[in-house]
């Protein structure tokens, strides 16, 4: 059996439609950073301001495109209807949300937003490619002696690769800047300011 032929095997819609039904895609907008981290929303003009609120919207609209880009699970389309209709709608609404939102950033920098402030760990970023969430084989068992489910794996991928979930799972805000370059982790402001200045004033 190859490796791709095992990970074939894996793909078990009824699993997946316990985890579907936890929308993860909720906790993962609702557990974001809400607050601006390296710049402080005094220097941001009533454009910027109102541009991250945009921003924001969009990023919830759009939350489960975020997640689905974020852990491309194998989806066997030949296996049944309900399969290859979420194969082909998983494609199609995440290629719409990543042209979208570039399409976004690109029009409210255009009109003044200060690109740097794109790199704030509460503002999401695309993957420039998906980034693939191999399941666990049923034979791999949890502390209670029962295959992990599928819950229980997304929490340990998560944890071990924050970047999934836009960095929601750091334990601190130097965990959440480490990828930025030197001169942005930096800017990092104060502990004191870091919870002052909302990205959006709107959706908290």
């Amino acid at each position: 059996v190859t490796e791709v032929e095992a990970v074939r095997t894996r793909w078990d819609p009824a699993s997946f439609k316990v985890l579907w039904d936890l929308a993860p895609w909720d906790d993962m907008f609702n557990q974001r950073l809400k607050f601006l981290i390296l710049h402080q929303l005094d220097h941001l003009n009533a454009q910027a301001k109102s541009s991250l609120v945009d921003i924001v919207d969009f990023m919830w609209k759009h939350r489960r495109a975020f997640w689905l880009t974020g852990h491309w699970f194998f989806i066997d389309h030949r296996l049944d209807d309900y399969s290859a209709e979420l194969h082909a709608d998983r494609k199609k609404e995440c290629d719409t949300a990543k042209k979208s939102y570039k399409k976004l950033l690109d029009d409210k920098v255009r009109d003044g937003l200060p690109e740097v402030v794109l790199e704030e760990p509460g503002i999401w970023t695309f993957p420039a490619k998906v980034c693939s969430w191999i399941w666990m084989d049923k034979s791999q068992l949890n502390d209670q002696g029962r295959p992990f489910s599928l819950a229980e794996q997304l929490r340990i991928v998560d944890k071990l690769e924050p970047a999934r979930v836009q960095w929601n799972s750091c334990d601190s805000d130097d965990q959440r800047v480490a990828h930025l370059s030197s001169s942005l982790r930096k800017k990092l402001l104060p502990e004191s300011e870091r919870r002052r200045y909302p990205v959006s004033t709107q959706r908290p």
